[in-house]
């Protein structure tokens, strides 16, 4: 009887001890599968900017909900690539569909030459807004591949007197009219200053600062309100 009670007492402890040590795997798979990596790369954190958009050319619907908005510098050649193969898409995606309308607002950053087309740019945009970014693009196309080493014309004055010329405007105009253009050295200060331009091409959408300037599917979900300001990304190096 004494017999049968131990071995009944004894099986009964090794369940109980099998059961605790299930228990305890079980245990430490969780806590394990809860830890999580530290994230990678530089922290970013998504912010809003009050962009200068006043009396500034518009492509697209000027009443459409959504804003795509470039800073860049003419002699910048990924901001040349960028008007060549980005925004080609974002006319395809965002702004044929109405969802969208773009404004671009050229800095002086990089080199003399940006100066200068800049005060062109200025002219022509109040002056013949309706052909304001083929003239942009026209220009950009233009633009040497290597902006530290500018050789020829691009730039010069009898580039930009042949270019106002070529859009059918008055290069004597734009001489009368030059000196009472807006400072763009100031407006380059207050972007990188105000408006956290550390780069160019810099990419805003409604106001928020892109961690990809180049990065559609980020464009979209910014305008999906996916991603609203104060959220947080890591961007990875590319080296």
């Amino acid at each position: 009887m004494c017999q049968k009670y131990e071995k009944k007492w004894t099986s009964l402890l090794l369940i109980a001890a099998a059961f605790l040590l299930i228990s305890g795997c079980q245990d430490k798979t969780e806590v394990k599968d809860t830890v999580k990596e530290e994230p990678k790369g530089e922290k970013f954190i998504y912010t809003k900017y009050d962009l200068p958009v006043e009396q500034k050319a518009i492509l697209g619907d000027k009443n459409a909900p959504h804003t795509v908005y470039l800073a860049f510098d003419y002699a910048c050649p990924w901001c040349k690539k960028w008007m060549q193969e980005i925004l080609p898409e974002i006319q395809k995606e965002f702004i044929e569909s109405g969802q969208a309308k773009y404004i671009s607002q050229p800095l002086s950053l990089l080199s003399e030459e940006s100066l200068k087309l800049v005060a062109a740019d200025y002219f022509v945009e109040t002056n013949l807004p309706g052909k304001y970014f083929d003239y942009q693009l026209s220009v950009a196309a233009e633009a040497p591949k290597d902006h530290s080493n500018m050789s020829g014309n691009w730039g010069t004055d009898q580039y930009i007197e042949s270019k106002i010329n070529e859009f059918g405007l008055s290069y004597p105009d734009f001489l009368k009219e030059k000196d009472s253009f807006p400072d763009n050295l100031t407006l380059t200060r207050q972007f990188t200053r105000e408006h956290a331009l550390e780069f160019v091409p810099t990419v805003y959408v409604d106001g928020i600062k892109l961690a990809q300037y180049h990065d559609m599917n980020e464009m979209k979900k910014i305008m999906e309100g996916k991603i609203k300001k104060g959220d947080v990304t890591y961007i990875e190096s590319d080296n």
